[in-house]
């Protein structure tokens, strides 16, 4: 049994939560940080884009956010430490 359908749409989701976020962050971010929260709205809402239209492209783009986002974690994590609420 294949489960494809829904692995995209539970990709999806999770995308379509982080584009959500980010949109959020942007609009009540402090003037320095605007420009880069919608960047990261662009790349998280272009993966969801991405997906859910089903692009050839898009799995790869996916797996190259996800661990942007694992190695954002990572180096947040050895820079300062293992905070509770993270860990």
């Amino acid at each position: 049994m294949k489960l494809v359908g829904e692995r995209r749409a539970l990709a999806a989701a999770v995308y379509a939560l982080f584009t959500f976020l980010w949109l959020g962050n942007a609009l009540q971010a402090p003037e320095p940080f605007i420009p880069l929260f919608y960047a990261l709205l662009g790349v998280y809402g272009l993966a969801f884009f991405g997906i859910v239209a089903g692009y050839f492209w898009a799995r790869w783009y996916a797996i190259g956010v996800g661990l942007f986002g694992i190695i954002l974690a990572a180096a947040l994590i050895y820079q300062l430490g293992a905070l509770e609420p993270i860990a």
